[in-house]
Parts: C-alpha cells; structure tokens; sequence
C-alpha cells in the first residue's frame, strides 16, 4: 500500500531554542531493539512490532518521502538512553526512571507509556540519534490484532509508531497545558490545546494520549503523512545509508549517524559537562559540542525556563514531555504540569489517562 498525502490540518516539528527545526540528514535511519527484556510478547512478536511501526513512517509505504528506517534485533546487553551513537528502542522492567537520575530520584512521570531522547545539533537542527524507551514496569503490552482488547493492555505497535513520530523530529500535535509561547504548526498557526482539538487532531498518530485498546496511531493520519512528506521529500533524498555503527555505505564513520536522539526542544541550558567533537561517541554525560538533547515523555510541552549550570560550549540540554494529552479522560484539566527537572505535579483524584 502507498500513502500520500491529504488534505493536512497542521503538523508540529521539534525546534533548536533558536527556532531551527529538527532533521536527520540521511536517507536512513538504523534502529535495533532489544526485545528480551519484554516478556509479555516473544522476541519475534516484539521485533515485528517495532518493524511495522518504523514501516509506517517510511518510503515503502509513502511514496512521498526518501526515508526508511531500518529495524534490526539484538541479544546483546541492553543500552541506557544515552548519546552512543545507537539509535535504540529499549524495554523498561526493572525501573521507569531516567538513566542519568541520581539516587533516591526517579524524573520519568509513571504513567508515560514511553519516552524518545533525541540529541540534535544545535546549530542547524540536525538529527544525530534517538532512544526509545518503553515502560514495561507499569504497562502491560500486547499485540492487540491477535489478542483483542482486554485487561488494561496497550498496544506496543500503536505506542511505538507515535515515538517514531518523535525520531524523525515531529512534536506533538496538541499542547497538553498552558505554555508561552504558544508553539506554532507549519502553517503558523497555534497548536491546539489537547483537551478541546479537533477531532482530525484527535486521529493523528502524533495526538499525545491513549487509551488501553488504541492500535489507531498504527497508521498515520494526512497530517502526519504531510510533516514526514514535508520534511523528507522524496526528490531530496540525500542518498546516505548509515549503518547500525554509523559506517556510511561507502565505508567511512558518517558524522550525523554517530550520536542520537528524539523529543521536544526546550529553552532550558543544564549542565553538559565535557563537551567533544560532534563525531565522536560520547555518552550523556558528555555530549557533543554543538549538540542539543531532547527528551520526550509521554505528556505536554516543555517549560521555558533557563536553568543554567554550567552548559557546554555551543551545546543545550532540553527536557520536555512528548507523549500525553495531560488530560483526563473526561478531558477534565491538566494532569502534570512539569517532568524530568522539574517537579511533576500530577492532579489528584483524576484517572490518569496513559501518554505516549
């Protein structure tokens, strides 16, 4: 099947803090997952979901767009979401809490479905690599086309077509509390607020809530086909195909393969000790010099605040939530109003509706 696009409504890209907009520079994207440590679906159920979520967001099904993102298993120990120069999607059971927290800390909200680390350079918006974290501590995940709705279960292929959203630089497609500015889509117009958009913005897969039993952001909407179209056009298609390793096929190390990340760009500098070449493997403590980090959870857009402590040289670590709509199912209020950095306040006595 070819999709091409629709009448599109609007689409959201993820921005540098000097309004540059986010964007791999090569024809494909290398993704492994390690699929061992979900234990609700085998390995091969686990790998195929994740596979048809990337075929979703990729020239086989979009005659439109030069890009494909390439899925491939792995059984080797799992990664943290750090800048290593993998673009990996990663299963949380032990502990649904970032990586770089420190101890007696956990900054990932529990109700986020998922989160997308996307480290860009800061300079021109160029996409160096992506992490996809699932939450398989609080969820439980299935593949509902065979086993049908039941028990609270989410589907792992819907999830994770949404956070690939993410790792090609697309934001979400509603704003799930009060922010100023408010972000503008690519037609600049304000992006609607989660609990009153318009039912097209409640169909596309980058809407940033979901319910136990959604497999619709399995395939994607004419607004989201638009930004993927728009953003990766098929006639610019740069011809590069970066591996796994960030080798080039002509065999040389390929700069923009060699970090990576996805999420919502925030204004907010904190602390990146250790500034490096932007080539190079760094972990994320030691991000590249030029690069931005962004770090999308299942939730609402990002504070603007400036929490300066030290920032590399050219370099900006941004936090933002990239995942739920913020509002109950009821489509009551805000749910959490800060996350990673900052406290996040969760309403009480509201159920609290799963984000991507």
């Amino acid at each position: 099947m070819v999709a091409v696009p629709g009448s599109a409504q609007g689409f959201v890209r993820y921005k540098t803090p000097a309004g540059i907009p986010f964007a791999w520079a090569q024809t494909c994207i290398p993704l492994t997952v390690y699929p061992n440590d979900l234990t609700e679906l085998s390995p091969e159920q686990t790998t195929h979901a994740v596979t048809a979520a990337a075929a979703a967001w990729s020239a086989d099904l979009n005659a439109c767009t030069f890009l494909k993102i390439q899925v491939g298993s792995s059984t080797a120990a799992t990664p943290t979401a750090t800048l290593d120069g993998r673009n990996s999607v990663i299963f949380r059971s032990t502990s649904w809490c970032s990586p770089s927290d420190s101890p007696g800390i956990c900054s990932y909200a529990p109700e986020s479905l998922a989160i997308t680390t996307v480290f860009a350079n800061r300079r021109d918006g160029r996409i160096l690599e992506a992490d996809v974290e699932v939450n398989a501590k609080n969820y439980i995940w299935a593949d509902l086309t065979l086993e049908g709705a039941g028990a609270g279960k989410q589907d792992l292929q819907n999830a994770v077509t949404h956070e690939l959203g993410h790792l090609i630089g697309l934001d979400n497609s509603c704003v799930s509390r009060k922010v100023l500015p408010v972000p503008l889509d690519n037609a600049g117009q304000p992006v609607p607020s989660c609990d009153t958009a318009s039912p097209d913005v409640q169909a596309t897969t980058m809407f940033d809530s979901n319910l136990p039993g959604d497999i619709s952001k399995r395939t994607l909407a004419p607004d989201d086909i638009q930004g993927l179209c728009t953003i990766y056009p098929e006639a610019s298609d740069p011809g590069m195909c970066p591996n796994a390793d960030g080798v080039s096929d002509g065999g040389r190390a390929d700069e923009t393969a060699a970090v990576g990340l996805d999420g919502r760009a925030d204004e907010a500098d904190v602390g990146l000790d250790g500034p490096t070449d932007e080539a190079a493997d760094v972990g994320l403590d030691g991000p590249a010099d030029g690069a931005s980090e962004v770090i999308a959870d299942a939730g609402g857009p990002p504070d603007h605040e400036d929490a300066d402590e030290g920032t590399a040289d050219g370099a900006a670590k941004t936090m933002a939530t990239s995942g739920g709509c913020g509002c109950d199912e009821s489509r009551g209020g805000p749910r959490v109003v800060g996350i990673l950095a900052l406290a996040a306040v969760i309403v009480a006595g509201r159920r609290r509706r799963p984000r991507l």
